[in-house]
């Protein structure tokens, strides 16, 4: 990594002059050193499913969810590949609990189903002390001010306040956080937890409120910012900028990364309303080579940070924009990322998605189905196949299954519907399709990401969806969930047409 500038104390965010930085992120984008992972385990008493789950952040896919299945006696381990820290939100009690986890943790989770609020409790491992009080601090700012937060979201919508009456809520809101901080001894990852608030409350609140003042009418208006005065700690304060890129920062926190790509995506020389107008007058425009130019002209002087805003740009808007689209954009820009990790998972991601474009034969497989004979995809040529990938310990999974399965299988009866469990072992597995009482064609495809046939249709989270024509050729392998099938007039629809 090369050394850059530290000499000057300002520079604007379209003229960015960046701290040194030594750590190899890059790394975790291709494979994570398996000495990369955190612990999390514990006990849940009273226990009303077999499983718990938590999103936890990533730096190419913003976040992802994880299964954390529970045994007989309440207990669960998981371990989890991470090269930097990351930000979990565990889903229990019907809430998103924020914590972070960084390389090396061990985290101890116990609760009571049935005593919740009362019997909540993390610890970290006694060989990291200091993250006790981390997470100590991350727990008291939920407590104390998410409610407030969640609020403030609604007040900032408000029509009926001014900017300077929204400006000011905000500015109490942050202070709070602020001064809670302060009372925490400085530790090794202050700087990432005011960080976090600090472009949460940026990208959530004083854009919109900026964004608010530039759709008036009136020629002018105010820019708001928001004031650090409340937080002590001047080197906290430091990490703290609007307009300066902080490739330290950039590592630490996931809503620094979310903020730069929405500084990078909206605030261009071309306005927001502009391209809202270009994108209805001509539904042809490509966001993801848009995206894409907005990369390397805002973020020329970070390699790092430029890469992997190039890498997440093209990787996601296969998804979000389309197979064409994007594969002008990695075209285009595949050789200005300079990174070789990053290449590398760009280029591995791209010759995965050669083999699942559009009318190319699907790949084979050939899985257990619940009697443990063997079937494969060639069994069903000359039917149109729609294959869900799913997991025991995937909430919006057996939701869209309880919800659209038996309707869609129905409606549909021509259709061969394969499920394929990703995430359980094969007693599991049996036990949930029981109580599911799911139709079709059910198969398990052990180890999920380690699976061959998870590999070969690039299943990296679930539910997936894919459809495939009777002549055993892909249409689409991010095809429309179940609940889209109900719709009139749907991709399946006019394929049994043809």
């Amino acid at each position: 990594m090369r050394q850059l500038m530290r000499s000057k104390p300002t520079i604007y965010f379209f003229s960015f002059i960046l701290f040194a930085f030594i750590i190899n992120t890059a790394n975790c984008f291709a494979q994570a050193d398996p000495k990369n992972v955190f612990v999390i385990k514990g006990n849940v008493k009273n226990a009303e499913t077999n499983f718990w789950e938590l999103l936890i952040t990533d730096f190419i896919k913003a976040k992802h969810l994880v299964g954390v299945p529970i045994d007989e006696n309440g207990n669960f381990l998981k371990e989890i590949a991470i090269s930097a820290p990351q930000d979990l939100y565990l889903s229990l009690n019907h809430r998103g609990i924020p914590i972070f986890a960084v390389p090396g943790d061990t985290l101890t989770v116990n609760w009571d189903a049935t005593r919740f609020d009362e019997t909540f409790q993390i610890s970290a491992a006694s060989s990291m002390s200091f993250r006790q009080a981390e997470i100590n601090l991350s727990l008291k700012l939920y407590q104390s001010y998410w409610p407030k937060t969640l609020e403030m979201l609604r007040t900032v919508q408000s029509k009926e306040l001014s900017g300077d009456e929204k400006m000011q809520q905000v500015q109490e809101l942050f202070d709070k956080y602020c001064y809670l901080i302060n009372k925490y001894p400085k530790s090794k990852y202050s700087a990432k937890i005011i960080a976090d608030q600090y472009y949460f409350f940026l990208l959530r609140f004083i854009e919109k409120i900026n964004a608010q003042e530039r759709n008036k009418i009136a020629g002018t208006f105010k820019q708001y910012r928001l004031n650090l005065d409340s937080l002590k700690d001047a080197g906290l304060k430091s990490q703290c900028r609007e307009d300066l890129l902080n490739e330290d920062i950039f590592v630490l926190s996931p809503n620094y990364r979310n903020y730069i790509e929405n500084r990078v995506r909206f605030n261009t020389l071309f306005s927001e309303v502009n391209l809202l107008n270009r994108v209805q007058e001509n539904k042809e425009f490509n966001f993801t080579l848009s995206n894409g130019y907005a990369g390397l002209s805002n973020l020329y002087l970070s390699d790092m940070i430029r890469d992997w805003y190039l890498t997440n740009s093209i990787i996601n808007g296969y998804s979000d924009y389309g197979y064409e689209k994007s594969e002008q954009a990695y075209q285009k820009f595949k050789n200005d990322i300079l990174s070789k990790s990053y290449k590398d998972t760009l280029e591995r991601f791209h010759n995965q998605m050669q083999r699942l474009r559009k009318g190319i034969q699907a790949p084979a497989f050939s899985l257990k189905n619940a009697d443990g004979k063997n079937i494969s995809l060639s069994d069903f040529r000359g039917k149109v196949v729609y294959i869900d990938f799913w997991g025991i310990y995937c909430n919006p999974c057996i939701n869209e299954i309880n919800q659209y399965a038996e309707k869609v299988h129905q409606k549909y009866s021509n259709v061969v519907f394969i499920n394929i469990c990703v995430d359980a072992d094969e007693k599991a597995w049996q036990k949930t399709l029981k109580s599911l009482k799911l139709n079709g064609i059910n198969l398990l495809a052990k180890g999920w990401t380690k699976n061959p046939v998870c590999q070969a249709y690039n299943v990296s989270g679930i539910p997936h969806h894919v459809l495939i024509d009777k002549n055993g050729k892909l249409i689409d392998n991010a095809a429309p969930d179940l609940g889209r099938l109900m719709e009139d007039n749907n991709v399946l629809d006019q394929l049994l047409k043809m």
